[in-house]
């Protein structure tokens, strides 16, 4: 993709200031290194062969899998192909396993532990790795410099969680979420925020849709923006 657009990045390059050279610099690079990846994933996939099709491009492991995906959200975002991404990092009820964490347990099963402080264990790990992706992801906008001193992280939303706070007891209440960004500078970051009993996860959608200037009074079943959010 780069070699149909790379005669027309040089000419822009040599009209620009030093510091959009280097976000220009930053950007073919970042894409550069993203298709490389995709290629060698699908040149892998084509030599191992397989009973089921895969789309082209997804590496074998799935760690590779994450980190490129996250890659071609940070890019999508950067380059303002789209204002909204929403991914899912597995789908429900997967028993996906994780066996470069020690243990082949599924997921979907440790989740149903009933007590059991081996299970447990798992799943802390397992949410541990979950929680490094995030970070990946997080560090990769951070490193987008953007007007003003500012970053990509600094004028974006990212809202990380689950729709189940113990998948033993299928609750859906108590729900450990995070919110990174500062929503253009909308958002009171550096906090923790212990909401009342039955606050409807819609209130804290509610207060980011309404940031994003979605001129909406309710969403779904919320009451109100979920406060101590927006500056």
């Amino acid at each position: 993709m780069i070699d149909y657009v790379l005669d027309d990045a040089n000419r822009i390059r040599n009209r620009v200031s030093g510091t959009d050279r280097r976000k220009l610099d930053q950007y073919l690079t970042g894409i550069r290194e993203v298709e490389r990846r995709i290629q060698h994933a699908t040149t892998s996939a084509e030599q191992q062969g397989t009973d089921f099709p895969r789309p082209a491009g997804i590496p074998e492991e799935f760690d590779d899998h994450l980190r490129l995906m996250c890659d071609l959200m940070v890019l999508a975002f950067q380059t303002d192909s789209t204002r909204a991404i929403s991914f899912m990092v597995t789908k429900e009820a997967t028993d996906r396993n994780y066996p470069w964490l020690g243990f082949t347990d599924g997921h979907h099963e440790l989740s149903h532990h009933a007590g059991d402080k081996e299970k447990h264990r798992k799943l802390r790990e397992i949410d541990r790795y979950h929680i490094s992706i995030l970070a990946y992801l997080t560090e990769k906008m951070m490193a987008v410099e953007e007007a003003g001193g500012t970053t990509l992280l600094d004028h974006s939303m990212v809202l990380y969680g689950s729709g189940i706070s113990d998948g033993d007891l299928h609750n859906h209440v108590n729900l450990p979420v995070i919110v990174l960004g500062k929503g253009g500078g909308t958002f009171r970051t550096g906090q923790h925020l212990k909401c009342r009993p039955e606050t409807p996860m819609s209130n804290l959608l509610l207060a980011m849709l309404k940031q994003a200037g979605v001129p909406l009074d309710r969403f779904g079943d919320s009451t109100e923006p979920l406060p101590g959010l927006l500056i």
